[in-house]
């Protein structure tokens, strides 16, 4: 048997800025599939998400919050791993340089952390004199920034680089101003694809090493409205696919080998069947939380939180192009946050946040789920990460 340490985030939302949070380390069975609760830590920390770096041995999550008791604006955090006991050490704890950090993605080549912000809908009154020497008020939102850290040869959280921002709104009221969500790195390194759901933009940046900064590459327009969240990217093909908050679709794209961006197709993640049933209500917004592809890049899950279901596609091996195949149902109240695939790959796990359940299903062979029920239950789940043990 090989062992194995899960750490799970809670998420809250900021409405509560009293409640419990933190991250659960936990012992994992990889042939029973039991979790066995070993200790809670940070439970000021509010995980948006949680990566682990391999080669270094290093978790990092960022601290979704507008505020801490370090000062405004959320945080970025590194633990190092102790693989025999599970324990976290933490060596980083930096700020945001923003509100609300919702992902940290590590450089493949080790030499730097991506974050993005949020942000929020928070406004700012001015008083400002135009040209003809009238005064006028203005409104100003809150600016969304992503974040360019340097990382130590420990793994540890450098220098502030780089802080790259985004301007515009998107095609509903509610998109007011940018709200980056994700940041997803090629395997070499290159680029960074940035996805936005205040401004409805699929973002590809090219990162200058030398220099150290993010360089806008291009960026493409989602469905007016939709809300880009999340993405994962073909490790065989040059295809990324995001997901999107509002719209409950799914969209493909191409990436060339200069990072530049084509959209192949818009893919409608509720099967007619669950429509016909009165599973999904599209007059309202989808609520798509994770998006996972599974390891052999043959599936594609995505979570829609609102309808209570699991989007299974297919991967066509040659195109890239999807075709769906399951909605499976979720017993959540929310539909649940993060996802996470279990060491062997045979159970994908899902964070019932704000419920207190981990949902464990079952992988066929033919990459539908079969559901197994609660398979832990913690504070508020949201985000999950498997380190195998020594």
């Amino acid at each position: 048997m090989s062992r194995y340490f899960a750490y799970i985030g809670s998420w809250v939302s900021p409405r509560y800025p009293d409640a419990v949070r933190g991250i659960t380390i936990a012992e994992y069975d990889s042939e029973t599939g039991a979790f066995t609760a070993l200790k809670r830590v940070e439970e000021s920390l509010n995980c948006s998400m949680l990566t682990y770096d391999e080669t270094r041995g290093v978790l990092y999550t960022s601290n979704e919050c507008q505020q801490t008791a370090a000062g405004p604006g959320g945080r970025a955090a590194a633990f190092r791993v102790d693989r025999k006991t599970g324990d976290l050490e933490k060596i980083s704890d930096v700020s945001s340089y923003g509100k609300m950090p919702s992902y940290v993605a590590v450089d493949p080549l080790g030499e730097f952390l991506v974050l993005t912000n949020h942000s929020m809908n928070s406004t700012i009154l001015k008083t400002v004199q135009d040209e003809n020497g009238e005064y006028h008020l203005v409104r100003e939102y809150d600016e969304t920034a992503g974040v360019l850290y340097a990382l130590n040869p420990d793994g540890s959280i450098g220098e502030v680089c780089d802080i790259f921002k985004h301007t515009g709104h998107g095609g509903k009221p509610e998109q007011t101003n940018p709200h980056m969500h994700s940041a997803r790195f090629t395997p070499d390194g290159k680029y960074v694809f940035v996805c936005d759901k205040g401004n409805d933009g699929y973002y590809s940046y090219y990162l200058d090493r030398e220099n150290r900064k993010m360089v806008l590459n291009d960026r493409l327009d989602s469905v007016p409205g939709a809300a880009p969240r999340y993405s994962a990217l073909h490790k065989d093909l040059p295809v990324l696919y995001c997901n999107n908050e509002a719209e409950r679709i799914v969209t493909a794209i191409s990436v060339d080998e200069n990072g530049k961006l084509t959209k192949i197709a818009d893919y409608s993640s509720v099967l007619p069947s669950a429509v016909d049933e009165g599973l999904s209500d599209s007059t309202k917004s989808g609520m798509q939380s994770e998006l996972l592809l599974s390891d052999d890049c043959k599936t594609l899950y995505n979570v829609v939180r609102r309808d209570n279901l699991i989007s299974v596609f297919s991967v066509d091996e040659t195109s890239g192009e999807l075709t769906l195949i399951q909605n499976a149902g979720i017993d959540a109240s929310e539909g649940g946050r993060a996802a996470a695939f279990s060491p062997d790959g045979k159970c994908f796990y899902l964070c019932g946040g704000p419920d207190p359940d981990i949902l464990g299903y079952k992988v066929e062979a033919d990459g539908t789920l079969t559901s197994i029920g609660s398979v832990f239950r913690d504070v508020a789940p949201g985000a999950l990460v498997f380190v195998k043990a020594e």
